[in-house]
């Protein structure tokens, strides 16, 4: 069930169920209303009655004086389905249950409550969150029902957060608080039993008051549902910030697969955040700060020769910050020319003119020097905004600090007359004075980040997430719902469909027997093969042999063969032997498999290197102009691709631009995955499929 666009707005009243000062989950949650100011009735209901925090406690939900809009469930699992009953009686169907004990204890009892719980929503049309979780929040309105301790001071602004896990909300909340960041909505989806991560992820993309969205997930089972979330994203301008852990392999159902071995989880879902312009970040600090820069406007996409200036005021601070940028591949842009010049006038001869710049030596300017030099780098045509690198500790009101207050202030003035914003760090965390909270708190486009290392990581991920993204939402319609299954044709089958397809295999003949062999193609050396059905890789059976030279070594190649079969107890299965003409060359892999609803095309090193090395990408299809780019960038086969003999890299994308189309759309498409390893470029820069897996 997708929870209603008016879930989070016009709420008038909120009943906590299970308040009391013994109940400190449910009791978090009125302390959190209170102290964010929620202008509505709160409702505490226990059967002790009483008060809690001067506020009535209801001995039941039927006594509640009025209908409540929003309802918090604090009780045990055992008492919750009748709450939610109960408050459904009321006319209440927008729930929050926070109480664990369901499907996470992973046994019947826990298993069953779901079912219950699930049913009791469907008859009741209850769009609820959780449970397992530890709330929500909507900030502007003061809608704080969050059961658990959260920082003071989280102000409303346009960042909202989903999250699978309860316990990282108040930890990301503590960190947009220091970095002067405002929060939208917060939904802690818990075990989504009803409405799930996607669900509210989607609900936030729609969401005219979020332009960014923080997504701590655990597991995102519809690929292809998150695909269609993050195209609508891009289409609105939202940012996601995609947090994703649990790096598990997908359910490996084809047995020795290669494209299942190295195409897991984590990495396609690493490839549709490449295709749709998705954030991915690796930890809960760089999530903070990457929402922080795309809040700030920092969102600089990968616009040639464009990014980030440097401000430093010393030689170590530019070179360290010029490392951290090489570490986290942020481009960082050459100055234009009258940039240049003007930092030449104001650097003296010890300081260093570029980017990183070192203004060592050039304290002594006055305020209106330094701001012509602040408005020039700012104002530059390469420039998107600028990362100020303080060495030294932040300034106070002490006196003595007067010459580094200028500074700021000056810095400040800059990013209100040129529009850009900057964000301010140390080379070291350190403590921020209350005079450097206040100007950062009073001038919006100026923001904090206390690691230089973090800063640099977090533009990075900025800058380069719509390097690969395709300008337009794929269309897969057509394609429907692929699973990968177990139907098997021969190779020899396999190769004469791929040749249908136009693409290029070896010459070679079908044996039933050894005594069938007659005029061998071309003019050899031979790689012999037997043909058995359910033997994907037959190397590791004995079911090959390479390097026969005649007639006479692949006959005997054909009984070695025959031999391994029987060893292995592959007779009844048996059914010949493949004879080709050997090809050389450097092997790649080139597959199609559908995951999740979405098909990905891998590209690899092929043979035996496939998995050894794991030198691999995946894009999802159909590719696109930036799919073939993504492909080789991301697995790092660029340099390798492009010392192909002439022609080869150009025939390599031919191969993975035909099989893409294949295998979604054309002859290939019934089949779940088309595995094509190795893919071996010749030196003529021809591409020839030696060997193929369809299932």
């Amino acid at each position: 069930m997708k929870p209603s666009m008016d879930y989070l707005r016009d709420v008038r009243s909120v009943a906590v169920i299970g308040a009391s000062e013994r109940s400190p989950y449910a009791a978090m949650a009125v302390r959190n209303l209170v102290a964010y100011g929620f202008a509505g009735e709160i409702l505490p209901v226990h059967r002790a009655g009483g008060t809690l925090l001067e506020h009535k406690v209801y001995r039941d939900i039927e006594s509640l004086p009025v209908d409540p809009d929003l309802a918090v469930i604090g009780v045990s699992p055992d008492r919750a389905i009748e709450a939610v009953e109960q408050l459904a009686s009321r006319g209440c169907r927008r729930v929050v249950l926070i109480a664990d004990g369901y499907d996470e204890r992973a046994d019947d009892v826990g298993a069953a409550r779901t079912d219950e719980l699930r049913r009791v929503c469907e008859k009741h049309q209850v769009e609820l969150v959780g449970p397992n979780g530890i709330g929500i929040a909507a900030f502007a309105d003061g809608t704080v029902l969050i059961c658990e301790p959260i920082p003071a001071g989280v102000r409303p602004g346009h960042v909202s957060i989903v999250s699978h896990s309860g316990a990282l909300i108040s930890g990301m909340l503590d960190g947009f608080v220091t970095e002067h960041v405002g929060v939208n909505v917060v939904v802690s989806v818990g075990n989504g039993v009803v409405t799930g991560l996607l669900d509210w992820l989607e609900w936030m993309v729609n969401d005219p008051a979020t332009t960014t969205v923080a997504c701590y997930a655990e597991g995102i089972d519809d690929l292809a549902r998150f695909r269609g979330i993050a195209e609508r994203a891009a289409t609105r301008g939202v940012l996601v910030v995609l947090l994703a852990v649990g790096r598990h392999a997908l359910a490996r159902d084809i047995a020795l697969s290669h494209t299942a071995s190295i195409a897991t989880d984590h990495s396609l879902l690493e490839a549709l955040c490449a295709d749709t312009g998705v954030a991915l970040v690796p930890d809960i600090e760089t999530m903070v700060t990457v929402c922080h820069l795309h809040d700030r406007g920092f969102a600089t996409g990968s616009a040639a020769g464009r990014g980030p200036v440097v401000i430093t005021a010393s030689g170590g601070a530019a070179t360290l910050s010029a490392d951290l940028a090489g570490d986290a591949g942020l481009t960082l842009p050459d100055l234009s020319d009258g940039s240049r010049t003007l930092l030449a006038e104001f650097v003296s001869a010890s300081g260093y003119v570029g980017n990183p710049m070192d203004l060592t030596a050039s304290a002594g300017l006055d305020e209106e020097s330094r701001l012509k030099l602040y408005d020039a780098l700012l104002g530059d045509e390469k420039v998107t905004g600028g990362l100020y690198v303080f060495g030294v500790t932040f300034p106070d009101d002490a006196d003595f600090r007067a010459m580094h207050r200028s500074m700021m202030t000056v810095l400040a003035r800059a990013t209100e007359r040129t529009g850009r914003h900057v964000i301010i760090t140390g080379v070291a965390d350190q403590e921020v004075t209350a005079w450097m909270d206040r100007l950062v708190r009073h001038n919006p486009r100026l923001g904090l980040v206390l690691s230089l290392r973090r800063s640099a990581d977090a533009l990075a991920i900025l800058q380069r997430r719509t390097r690969h993204a395709r300008s337009d939402p794929a269309s897969l319609a057509e394609y429907g719902h692929r699973v990968d299954h177990r139907d098997w044709i021969t190779e020899p089958a396999a190769k004469a469909l791929l040749a249908s397809c136009g693409l290029s295999v070896p010459p070679g003949i079908q044996l039933r027997r050894v005594d069938d062999l007659g005029d061998l193609p071309g003019d050899g050396p031979y790689a012999v093969k037997g043909v058995v059905r359910d033997a994907l890789h037959k190397a590791r059976l004995g079911l090959v042999r390479l390097g026969a030279a005649d007639v006479a070594g692949v006959r005997a190649a054909c009984e070695a063969i025959r031999r391994s079969a029987t060893e292995h107890g592959l007779d009844e299965r048996f059914e010949g032997f493949l004879v080709e003409e050997m090809v050389s060359g450097f092997e790649v892999m080139v597959s199609v498999r559908w995951a999740k609803g979405v098909p990905f095309l891998t590209l690899a090193l092929g043979g035996t290197l496939v998995e050894a090395l794991r030198t691999s990408a995946s894009i999802p299809l159909p590719m696109h102009a930036a799919s073939w780019d993504s492909l080789l960038d991301r697995s790092g086969l660029r340099q390798i691709v492009e010392a192909l003999p002439a022609g080869g890299a150009e025939s390599l994308r031919r191969v993975c631009e035909l099989i893409g189309r294949q295998a979604t759309e054309g002859s290939l498409s019934r089949f779940g995955t088309v595995e094509l390893n190795p893919v071996i470029i010749g030196e003529d820069g021809q591409a020839q499929i030696v060997d193929a897996v369809l299932l």
